[in-house]
Protein backbone atom coordinates (compact mmCIF):
# COMPACT_ATOMS: atom_id res chain seq x y z
CA UNK A 1 0.00 0.00 0.00
CA UNK A 2 1.34 3.68 -0.81
CA UNK A 3 1.71 6.03 2.57
CA UNK A 4 3.96 8.64 1.04
CA UNK A 5 2.93 12.18 1.30
CA UNK A 6 1.48 13.20 -2.46
CA UNK A 7 3.63 15.61 -4.72
CA UNK A 8 3.65 19.40 -3.73
CA UNK A 9 2.02 20.04 -6.76
CA UNK A 10 -0.57 18.41 -8.21
CA UNK A 11 -3.06 19.33 -10.92
CA UNK A 12 -6.47 19.96 -11.71
CA UNK A 13 -7.93 19.40 -15.49
CA UNK A 14 -11.06 21.64 -15.89
CA UNK A 15 -12.83 22.68 -19.00
CA UNK A 16 -13.95 26.57 -19.52
CA UNK A 17 -16.96 26.95 -17.12
CA UNK A 18 -15.81 24.79 -14.15
CA UNK A 19 -11.37 26.27 -15.13
CA UNK A 20 -13.15 30.27 -14.63
CA UNK A 21 -15.57 29.20 -11.57
CA UNK A 22 -12.25 27.75 -9.52
CA UNK A 23 -10.47 30.72 -10.45
CA UNK A 24 -13.36 33.82 -9.86
CA UNK A 25 -15.22 31.61 -6.96
CA UNK A 26 -11.62 30.13 -5.46
CA UNK A 27 -13.66 26.98 -4.62
CA UNK A 28 -13.01 23.45 -5.36
CA UNK A 29 -15.61 20.91 -5.70
CA UNK A 30 -15.31 17.32 -3.82
CA UNK A 31 -17.82 14.88 -5.36
CA UNK A 32 -19.39 11.85 -3.51
CA UNK A 33 -17.74 8.17 -4.24
CA UNK A 34 -20.72 7.04 -4.75
CA UNK A 35 -21.37 9.34 -7.85
CA UNK A 36 -18.09 7.91 -9.87
CA UNK A 37 -18.64 6.61 -12.64
CA UNK A 38 -16.12 3.41 -12.24
CA UNK A 39 -18.25 1.33 -10.18
CA UNK A 40 -15.36 -0.25 -9.09
CA UNK A 41 -13.83 2.63 -7.63
CA UNK A 42 -14.73 2.83 -3.95
CA UNK A 43 -17.60 0.17 -4.18
CA UNK A 44 -18.31 -1.41 -0.94
CA UNK A 45 -18.13 -4.88 -2.02
CA UNK A 46 -14.63 -4.84 -2.33
CA UNK A 47 -15.05 -4.45 1.38
CA UNK A 48 -15.65 -7.04 4.03
CA UNK A 49 -16.91 -7.15 7.02
CA UNK A 50 -16.34 -10.88 7.82
CA UNK A 51 -14.68 -12.84 10.88
CA UNK A 52 -12.81 -10.19 13.26
CA UNK A 53 -10.47 -11.51 15.93
CA UNK A 54 -11.41 -11.69 19.40
CA UNK A 55 -8.66 -9.69 20.09
CA UNK A 56 -9.93 -6.87 17.84
CA UNK A 57 -13.38 -6.75 18.98
CA UNK A 58 -12.05 -6.31 22.49
CA UNK A 59 -9.50 -3.47 21.57
CA UNK A 60 -12.13 -1.63 19.19
CA UNK A 61 -14.39 -1.80 22.10
CA UNK A 62 -11.65 -0.74 24.65
CA UNK A 63 -11.55 2.45 22.79
CA UNK A 64 -15.14 3.44 23.41
CA UNK A 65 -17.10 5.34 25.83
CA UNK A 66 -18.95 2.46 27.62
CA UNK A 67 -18.09 2.13 31.76
CA UNK A 68 -15.83 -0.72 32.29
CA UNK A 69 -19.26 -2.82 32.96
CA UNK A 70 -20.73 -2.29 29.47
CA UNK A 71 -17.46 -2.88 27.48
CA UNK A 72 -17.18 -6.28 29.73
CA UNK A 73 -20.49 -7.32 28.48
CA UNK A 74 -20.18 -6.55 24.87
CA UNK A 75 -16.93 -7.85 24.65
CA UNK A 76 -18.48 -10.93 25.90
CA UNK A 77 -20.96 -10.59 23.85
CA UNK A 78 -19.90 -9.80 20.24
CA UNK A 79 -16.33 -12.52 20.75
CA UNK A 80 -19.75 -15.00 20.67
CA UNK A 81 -21.62 -13.17 17.84
CA UNK A 82 -18.59 -12.06 15.78
CA UNK A 83 -21.18 -11.63 12.57
CA UNK A 84 -23.57 -9.29 14.51
CA UNK A 85 -20.56 -6.94 15.46
CA UNK A 86 -19.70 -6.89 11.66
CA UNK A 87 -22.82 -5.76 10.73
CA UNK A 88 -22.47 -3.13 12.92
CA UNK A 89 -19.23 -1.74 11.21
CA UNK A 90 -20.90 -2.17 7.88
CA UNK A 91 -23.33 0.06 8.85
CA UNK A 92 -20.82 2.76 10.37
CA UNK A 93 -18.74 2.35 7.39
CA UNK A 94 -21.46 3.07 5.06
CA UNK A 95 -22.05 6.07 7.09
CA UNK A 96 -18.41 7.08 6.26
CA UNK A 97 -18.94 6.52 2.46
CA UNK A 98 -21.81 8.65 2.52
CA UNK A 99 -20.40 11.60 4.20
CA UNK A 100 -16.97 11.51 1.89
CA UNK A 101 -16.11 13.58 -0.86
CA UNK A 102 -13.39 13.90 -3.49
CA UNK A 103 -11.64 15.86 -5.43
CA UNK A 104 -9.30 14.53 -8.05
CA UNK A 105 -5.87 16.08 -9.82
CA UNK A 106 -3.07 14.41 -11.34
CA UNK A 107 1.06 14.36 -10.92
CA UNK A 108 1.69 15.96 -13.96
CA UNK A 109 0.09 18.99 -16.63
CA UNK A 110 1.14 17.24 -19.91
CA UNK A 111 -0.85 14.05 -19.84
CA UNK A 112 -2.66 13.96 -23.51
CA UNK A 113 -6.14 12.11 -22.37
CA UNK A 114 -6.38 14.27 -19.33
CA UNK A 115 -6.56 17.38 -21.69
CA UNK A 116 -8.61 15.63 -23.77
CA UNK A 117 -11.54 14.15 -21.43
CA UNK A 118 -11.61 16.69 -18.44
CA UNK A 119 -10.41 19.70 -20.36
CA UNK A 120 -12.70 19.56 -23.50
CA UNK A 121 -10.20 18.35 -25.88
CA UNK A 122 -7.58 21.32 -24.72
CA UNK A 123 -10.61 23.73 -24.85
CA UNK A 124 -10.22 24.45 -21.00
CA UNK A 125 -7.23 24.94 -18.48
CA UNK A 126 -4.72 23.06 -16.34
CA UNK A 127 -4.72 24.50 -12.40
CA UNK A 128 -1.30 23.67 -10.37
CA UNK A 129 -1.71 24.27 -6.83
CA UNK A 130 -0.02 23.62 -4.28
CA UNK A 131 -1.48 20.29 -2.47
CA UNK A 132 -1.46 21.20 1.42
CA UNK A 133 -4.79 22.98 1.00
CA UNK A 134 -6.53 22.91 3.92
CA UNK A 135 -4.05 20.29 5.95
CA UNK A 136 -5.95 20.50 8.87
CA UNK A 137 -9.41 19.51 7.15
CA UNK A 138 -7.88 18.06 3.58
CA UNK A 139 -6.56 14.72 3.58
CA UNK A 140 -4.18 14.31 0.32
CA UNK A 141 -3.70 10.74 -0.96
CA UNK A 142 -2.05 9.18 -4.04
CA UNK A 143 -4.07 6.60 -6.32
CA UNK A 144 -2.26 2.84 -6.38
CA UNK A 145 -2.95 1.07 -9.62
CA UNK A 146 -3.44 -2.50 -9.59
CA UNK A 147 -4.09 -5.31 -12.04
CA UNK A 148 -6.40 -6.73 -10.06
CA UNK A 149 -8.63 -4.97 -7.23
CA UNK A 150 -7.63 -6.35 -4.08
CA UNK A 151 -10.28 -7.22 -1.73
CA UNK A 152 -10.24 -5.27 1.81
CA UNK A 153 -11.33 -6.60 5.19
CA UNK A 154 -12.69 -3.89 7.75
CA UNK A 155 -10.88 -5.21 10.65
CA UNK A 156 -7.42 -5.58 9.16
CA UNK A 157 -7.24 -1.68 8.58
CA UNK A 158 -6.29 -0.61 12.22
CA UNK A 159 -2.68 -1.21 11.59
CA UNK A 160 0.71 0.28 10.69
CA UNK A 161 0.78 -1.06 6.92
CA UNK A 162 -3.09 -0.29 6.05
CA UNK A 163 -5.18 2.62 5.98
CA UNK A 164 -8.72 3.23 5.40
CA UNK A 165 -8.33 5.66 2.53
CA UNK A 166 -6.39 2.29 1.06
CA UNK A 167 -10.06 1.57 0.16
CA UNK A 168 -10.95 4.64 -1.69
CA UNK A 169 -7.60 5.12 -3.88
CA UNK A 170 -8.38 1.51 -5.13
CA UNK A 171 -8.36 1.79 -9.56
CA UNK A 172 -7.32 -0.85 -12.46
CA UNK A 173 -3.88 0.18 -14.09
CA UNK A 174 -5.45 -0.79 -17.28
CA UNK A 175 -8.12 1.73 -17.93
CA UNK A 176 -6.38 4.28 -15.77
CA UNK A 177 -2.96 4.43 -14.91
CA UNK A 178 -2.27 7.46 -17.26
CA UNK A 179 -3.84 9.44 -14.87
CA UNK A 180 -1.16 9.23 -12.34
CA UNK A 181 -4.02 10.58 -9.72
CA UNK A 182 -3.80 12.17 -6.61
CA UNK A 183 -6.95 12.39 -4.50
CA UNK A 184 -7.45 15.21 -1.44
CA UNK A 185 -10.73 13.71 0.60
CA UNK A 186 -12.40 15.21 3.53
CA UNK A 187 -15.63 13.46 5.55
CA UNK A 188 -17.69 16.36 6.41
CA UNK A 189 -20.06 16.19 3.32
CA UNK A 190 -19.36 19.52 2.04
CA UNK A 191 -19.57 19.61 -2.16
CA UNK A 192 -17.89 23.54 -1.89
CA UNK A 193 -14.24 23.92 0.15
CA UNK A 194 -12.50 27.67 -0.02
CA UNK A 195 -8.65 27.57 -0.73
CA UNK A 196 -6.32 30.10 -0.22
CA UNK A 197 -5.81 31.63 -3.99
CA UNK A 198 -2.09 31.44 -3.06
CA UNK A 199 -2.42 27.79 -3.72
CA UNK A 200 -2.57 27.90 -6.88
CA UNK A 201 0.70 28.17 -8.70
CA UNK A 202 0.02 28.29 -12.33
CA UNK A 203 -2.53 28.65 -14.53
CA UNK A 204 -1.59 26.20 -18.15
CA UNK A 205 -3.71 26.62 -21.43
CA UNK A 206 -5.01 24.51 -23.24
CA UNK A 207 -4.20 24.55 -27.06
CA UNK A 208 -7.86 24.81 -28.26
CA UNK A 209 -9.00 27.35 -26.08
CA UNK A 210 -10.86 30.40 -27.65
CA UNK A 211 -9.77 33.64 -27.73
CA UNK A 212 -12.70 35.18 -25.26
CA UNK A 213 -12.05 32.23 -22.19
CA UNK A 214 -8.29 33.28 -22.35
CA UNK A 215 -9.19 37.11 -22.18
CA UNK A 216 -11.32 35.74 -18.93
CA UNK A 217 -8.67 33.63 -17.31
CA UNK A 218 -6.08 36.88 -17.87
CA UNK A 219 -8.56 39.32 -16.60
CA UNK A 220 -8.88 36.71 -13.55
CA UNK A 221 -5.72 36.31 -13.10
CA UNK A 222 -5.04 40.42 -12.79
CA UNK A 223 -6.38 40.02 -9.34
CA UNK A 224 -4.03 41.40 -6.53
CA UNK A 225 -4.29 37.33 -5.05
CA UNK A 226 -2.99 35.91 -7.85
CA UNK A 227 -0.01 38.13 -8.38
CA UNK A 228 2.31 35.51 -8.54
CA UNK A 229 0.92 32.66 -10.25
CA UNK A 230 3.02 31.66 -13.41
CA UNK A 231 0.50 31.11 -17.07
CA UNK A 232 1.53 28.72 -19.76
CA UNK A 233 0.00 27.58 -23.00
CA UNK A 234 0.12 23.93 -24.41
CA UNK A 235 1.69 24.76 -27.95
CA UNK A 236 1.64 21.41 -28.99
CA UNK A 237 -0.05 17.66 -28.04
CA UNK A 238 1.23 15.79 -31.46
CA UNK A 239 2.51 13.29 -30.08
CA UNK A 240 2.99 14.46 -26.24
CA UNK A 241 2.09 17.33 -24.56
CA UNK A 242 4.26 20.36 -24.89
CA UNK A 243 4.14 23.80 -22.91
CA UNK A 244 5.17 26.88 -23.50
CA UNK A 245 7.34 29.07 -22.09
CA UNK A 246 5.73 31.77 -19.22
CA UNK A 247 3.38 34.13 -20.53
CA UNK A 248 3.15 38.07 -19.45
CA UNK A 249 -0.14 39.13 -18.78
CA UNK A 250 -1.31 41.57 -21.28
CA UNK A 251 -1.43 45.23 -19.63
CA UNK A 252 -4.26 46.31 -21.83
Amino acid sequence: MNHHLPPKEIYKYRDAKWGLEILRSKNLYYSSPLSFEDSKDCNLNLMSFDKPSNSKIEEILNRTNYNRKEKRKKIWFYKHNPKEFGVIYQENFEQLLSKTRVSCFSKRPDIKRLWKEYADNGKGICIRFNSRIEIDVIIPKEVTYYEKLPSFNFFEFDNEKTSILDFFTCKLKSKYGFEEEIRLFHFNEKKLVHFSPDLIEEVILGKNISEEIENEVFNLLKEPCYSKVLIKKVIDDNPFVKLSENIILPTI
